[in-house]
């Protein structure tokens, strides 16, 4: 009634956030879409930018992926258009969850990286602005201690002046200027004390408040950590469809660290079923990292290029993790020890980058050796044997 056009865009994005909450996404988009148009007629372009966003998150609890991308990528590219950083980091996180829920790692990935660089960001500024507001308050403070040691200095002399101009007389006035005299010395000791004091305490909180900045970015670091393990766990084949071909199989899986650079794959064409156990070069985030790109690499050369025969597969996996690699400045070496195995019918057929295969038949451990050359740089690279 009172033509608050800001404050109706308001209350209909909050009813939506209510609807989107309670799982009435229909709902919530119609009032969103309506604060939306009236964000657009009178130019609001961050609350524009965060109706996207949150018409994003809507349409992927209905499951319209499509539609939850386009809205998303509509908010991240309002947010970099106006120099948003809060909006740019809220639809970055969006299209990372939304990316990360429809199985594109390498876009969530992308999004997540994105997200923590804004973040980042964010609060560098603002450790800035403190920073910048510390030194000033340090500068007033320096220049008034400074004009108060001048006026004691003024004030002391003063003193002086009227004691020895009064001595012979008035030795009374004397005295009760010695008094004075004693009375500012207790004084500024005291001040002294209080400025030590206070000097001890701000030391105290700026402590904490690096212990405060540790501890954040030890969270940041574990949170970083933990979304990589699920990124790694997606690319992992799921057990039943392991048990599905490989019905007498069973996975011991145990990584040292949260994420590690050990994987195993498995691939069916027609009747045939390929699998592999992976060891990547590095532990941790790293060897997790190196993995990612060979798995990749083992997927492109089965599903793209069609190939079936192990060692083959071991060829085209190693050039194309080699390209991968090479596409850097830097020069890197990393690359995977691998044993990988093609099954059909009762068939099977082995090729290994240092990793043996070993059977047992009849009670006794039959070795079959790999070739001494792992998938990556080497110095004397030489076809794999199946």
């Amino acid at each position: 009634e009172i033509g608050d056009k800001k404050g109706m865009a308001s209350s209909l994005t909050n009813i939506g956030a209510i609807y989107n909450e309670d799982g009435e996404y229909a709902l919530a988009i119609e009032y969103l879409l309506k604060s939306l148009e009236i964000k657009e007629v009178i130019d609001d372009k961050v609350g524009i930018s965060d109706s996207y966003t949150a018409i994003a998150g809507s349409y992927f609890g209905l499951k319209e992926v499509k539609k939850a991308i386009d809205y998303g990528l509509k908010g991240l590219q309002m947010a970099q258009d106006i120099g948003s950083l809060d909006e740019e980091k809220s639809a970055r996180y969006q299209l990372a969850y939304i990316f990360e829920e429809s199985g594109d790692t390498d876009n969530a990935l992308k999004h997540f990286k994105a997200y923590t660089a804004v973040k980042d960001s964010m609060r560098n500024e603002k450790n800035t602005r403190e920073i910048t507001e510390r030194d000033m308050q340090y500068e007033f403070d320096k220049q008034q201690a400074k004009d108060m040691a001048e006026q004691e200095k003024k004030d002391a002399i003063a003193a002086e002046e009227l004691k020895r101009e009064k001595a012979i007389g008035y030795a009374f006035m004397g005295g009760f200027g010695l008094l004075l005299i004693l009375a500012f010395l207790i004084f500024r000791n005291l001040r002294q004390k209080k400025r030590a004091n206070r000097l001890i305490s701000m030391q105290k909180e700026e402590v904490e408040y690096q212990k405060d900045m540790v501890e954040e970015k030890n969270r940041e670091i574990t949170d970083s950590i933990t979304y990589a393990l699920r990124i790694q766990e997606a690319i992992l084949p799921p057990d039943r469809i392991v048990k599905e071909y490989l019905q007498e199989s069973f996975i011991l899986y145990k990584p040292k660290d949260i994420v590690a650079g050990d994987f195993y794959w498995m691939e069916v064409i027609g009747d045939t079923t390929i699998f592999a156990a992976a060891d990547c070069t590095g532990h941790g985030v790293p060897g997790a990292m190196v993995s990612v790109v060979c798995h990749g690499a083992l997927n492109r050369s089965v599903r793209e290029f069609g190939l079936t025969d192990p060692a083959k597969i071991l060829d085209k996996t190693r050039e194309l993790v080699i390209e991968t690699f090479e596409a850097s400045d830097e020069e890197v070496k990393d690359g995977m020890d691998i044993a990988l195995c093609s099954l059909t019918g009762t068939e099977l057929q082995y090729a290994g980058a240092h990793n043996p295969l070993w059977v047992l038949r009849n009670g006794e451990v039959l070795e079959t050796k790999a070739d001494k050359q792992p998938i990556g740089k080497y110095a004397e690279l030489k076809p794999f044997t199946t």
